[in-house]
């Protein structure tokens, strides 16, 4: 179509929505995007021109994009979208005549319910991504082995799909569009003034990486969508664009569901964002960074409870205070120490990280030891440990001693290391004979078996706290654990007393006497 009968065709039918307050029909919206993606500005120019001599209201033509966005099939409000980004990011457009915080949340809902029109019968918003993941390779694998064109799933062999019918498959295609001007839009609109819209972008962007597990198969489209979306995130900490803590946060928050997920690529990818491109910003801004030295700490707070989700979450915090200053480190290490003293579940995660953050720190070339070669957080975490070994939570009580046992044997191991622990516990002002042994007569004889066992385990591992001779009673009590009713105890008794036997280098009688009775 010529171009001056183009803009007469678009002008008559927009005349016609401004007077009906109707939503916009898809050849309109057509034609508009063949006009706003033509690069011709003189045919833009005479576009507006237009719309000012026919007395089209650019408000009422906000309000139909809105309606279209709002009611449209998906498929069309995914596109109403896509327009009217187009339009926001013409060089010569009316910015901010045309950008509305009512029209641009209604853009963020169109993306939202793109994904929820789509989503397969029986699934719910409350399953986890890795069951999503799962469900995905598995759905990909029958495809490919169903006949004909129905083996390609979602996507087609460059991960795009050509489809976008509302009953049909999902339109990855339409989504990058959409995002890939919205990600343009974010450069000439700058969202400080607008604290809602741009709190509902950051929750939009950040879901996509986690809901589109469901949906895109080709992992290569779903490492540009997410790729995608990250951009728009890192672009919304600019200044420009608010409070870039409060900003921060925002996007941590938002994040936090995919960074605590178990396996799965939207993890792997926030985590990749975090790590990098935040810390990145973190380093050129203090306010970023302010945000950034908090996300273990909330992540923390935020840890499940039950082992495995727990374990993927400890290592998630992990990765991010690897990447943080040796002080920051320090910092998150004190917080985590008086963790043990919070409510049962928080003392569980706290217990986990304890034997990961002194690893970490003390494998750190930047770790400027003090006081003799020992700094005091290291003397507060194993005193913190000991004191979690005698926890009211059974569970605690037993993953404190295996942890325990864990640090032991990581700070006795290499050669000459061994008093490295004596001196770190012996800085603490810690009686070890007393404290050591304590613990261990007591929780060898503890009422449940997994605490029973994690003791054992501790005795076998850190024979060098026991002093120049162990003491009678704990011996005993080692004794009566190879007569445990349970085959794992006695093992574990057994092993215990073959250290004790190596280290002490003698056979008492009262070892004797313990093993026999």
């Amino acid at each position: 179509m010529d171009e001056l009968l183009l803009s007469r065709a678009l002008i008559s039918d927009l005349a016609n929505t401004d007077t009906h307050s109707a939503p916009i029909s898809e050849p309109t919206l057509s034609d508009l995007q063949t006009l706003f993606e033509s690069d011709d500005p003189e045919s833009i120019d005479r576009f507006w021109d237009q719309i000012s001599s026919n007395n089209i209201s650019i408000a009422s033509l906000v309000r139909s994009f809105t309606e279209t966005m709002d009611s449209g099939p998906t498929h069309l409000a995914l596109f109403s979208s896509q327009v009217y980004l187009s339009i926001l990011i013409s060089p010569k457009s009316p910015v901010f005549t045309l950008f509305t915080p009512i029209a641009f949340l209604s853009l963020l809902r169109s993306i939202r319910l793109s994904f929820n029109r789509h989503r397969l019968p029986g699934n719910s918003a409350d399953d986890t991504a890795a069951d999503k993941d799962k469900a995905r390779k598995g759905n990909s694998k029958k495809k490919k082995k169903g006949a004909g064109g129905r083996g390609r799933g979602l996507s087609d062999r460059n991960g795009d799909n050509e489809g976008g019918g509302d009953g049909g498959q999902f339109d990855v295609k339409a989504l990058f569009r959409v995002l890939e001007r919205l990600d343009c839009v974010l450069e000439r609109i700058h969202l400080a003034r607008f604290p809602d819209s741009l709190k509902g972008l950051i929750q939009t962007v950040a879901e996509i990486p986690l809901t589109a597990l469901e949906f895109v198969e080709n992992s290569g489209s779903y490492q540009r969508l997410s790729d995608l979306c990250f951009r728009i995130l890192n672009g919304v900490l600019r200044p420009e664009h608010g409070d870039q803590t409060a900003t921060a946060v925002e996007v941590l928050k938002a994040l936090t569901p995919a960074i605590l997920l178990l396996k799965s690529q939207a993890r792997v990818a926030a985590l990749r964002f975090v790590t990098r491109e935040m810390m990145a910003a973190a380093r050129d801004s203090e306010a970023v960074k302010r945000a950034v030295i908090y996300l273990p700490r909330y992540l923390a707070n935020k840890a499940p409870e039950k082992a495995e989700p727990r374990a993927f979450a400890v290592e998630s915090i992990m990765e991010a205070v690897r990447v943080m200053d040796v002080q920051d480190q320090i910092g998150f290490v004190e917080n985590v120490v008086k963790m043990t003293q919070g409510k049962s579940n928080l003392r569980l995660t706290a217990v986990d990280l304890i034997p990961m953050l002194l690893m970490s720190l003390m494998n750190s070339p930047d770790f400027n030891e003090t006081n003799g070669g020992v700094h005091q957080v290291q003397v507060s975490c194993l005193e913190a440990m000991i004191q979690r070994c005698s926890d009211t939570v059974a569970g605690t009580r037993a993953r404190a001693l295996s942890n325990l046992a864990q640090i032991v044997d990581f700070l006795c191991s290499g050669i000459g290391d061994q008093t490295r622990l004596v001196r770190i516990m012996g800085d603490g002002g810690i009686d070890l004979k007393l404290r050591i042994n304590d613990v261990l007569r007591t929780r060898c004889m503890d009422e449940k078996a997994a605490v029973r066992k994690a003791a054992l385990l501790l005795i076998a591992k850190s024979t060098i706290l026991l002093g120049s001779s162990i003491d009678d009673d704990l011996l005993k009590v080692m004794g009566n654990a190879c007569s445990d009713q349970l085959v794992s105890i006695r093992k574990g008794a057994m092993s215990a007393l073959s250290e004790v036997h190596l280290f002490f280098n003698v056979v008492s009688y009262i070892l004797y006497f313990s093993i026999v009775k």
